[in-house]
């Protein structure tokens, strides 16, 4: 055991010194905003440039492996298509089941998939506002939080709260804001401005706008056939925004520390969520 975890730990430090990691958590202060479908197609976009991916999720429904990192499946074996990166090419890991009794594969060395030294990128999709068990987790892993706004006063509101409610509780200072389902750019600034306005006058920060995602029939077509916007429609306008969204974020400065900080960052997950207590020995 002391083998795999110096193993784990020399890999680590290797991809890192390569390459960097970045943990990436994307909150909302109020349901029905694109958040998971931000997170889902921002980890195809990631994917297809060449990142390893996984995808956190906290959100009841979102997924049906409980503990289980999940790959999207393609012909071929069985073996193969758990290990390798296929259709939207990035891995899940669904904590939204609470407590459960299996390991999950190759990040404790329960399995061989998906190993802890080759991962890129952690996007985390928490549950909304405050009711998560997450907020706290990623944000304390040295990256920004992301925070998805629409159209509307009580998403606005929304939106304004869980930043104040970061800010106060948490001591955050650095939000970066996407504005979901908009008309055009302009709709999309005007959104962000007052929500700014409101956070530089009351809370002293200044919110930074990460860029916008446009009104796009083919993002609603694409979940209900169960995969991303960058999959299904990769030239339509959404698509497009979300690869410059996941462009901006990898250009985004490193900000994770040394090399121990994602078993750290795994050990803070099953803290808060239950899942996965074998994982704890990692």
């Amino acid at each position: 055991m002391a083998e795999l975890r110096n193993d784990q730990a020399a890999g680590l430090r290797q991809l890192l010194g390569q390459r960097g990691l970045r943990v990436v958590t994307i909150a909302s202060g109020h349901r029905r905003v694109g958040k998971t479908s931000l997170v889902r197609n921002l980890a195809a976009a990631m994917a297809r440039g060449g990142r390893e991916v996984l995808v956190v999720d906290e959100n009841p429904g979102a997924g049906d492996g409980h503990g289980e990192i999940r790959f999207p499946q393609r012909r071929g074996r069985a073996s193969d298509q758990v290990a390798s990166r296929a259709a939207g090419g990035f891995a899940v890991l669904s904590v939204a089941g609470g407590a459960h009794d299996r390991g999950i594969p190759g990040v404790a060395g329960t399995g061989s998939h998906a190993p802890l030294h080759r991962l890129d990128v952690v996007l985390i999709d928490t549950s909304i506002g405050m009711e998560s068990r997450l907020l706290p987790i990623g944000p304390a892993a040295g990256e920004i939080v992301v925070v998805v706004v629409r159209q509307g006063a009580s998403a606005v509101m929304g939106s304004y709260g869980l930043i104040k409610a970061l800010h106060h509780e948490h001591g955050l200072r650095d939000f970066k804001i996407v504005v979901d389902r908009v008309r055009d750019e302009q709709e999309g600034r005007v959104i962000f401005d007052n929500l700014a306005a409101v956070a530089r006058k009351f809370l002293g920060i200044s919110p930074r706008l990460l860029g916008c995602v446009p009104d796009d029939a083919r993002i609603g077509r694409a979940a209900r056939l169960a995969t991303t916007t960058i999959e299904a429609f990769p030239e339509s306008p959404a698509a497009t925004h979300y690869r410059a969204l996941a462009e901006r974020l990898l250009a985004s400065p490193q900000t994770i520390g040394g090399a121990e900080q994602l078993p750290g960052l795994f050990r803070k997950i099953i803290a808060a969520t239950g899942v996965a207590s074998t994982l704890a020995g990692a």
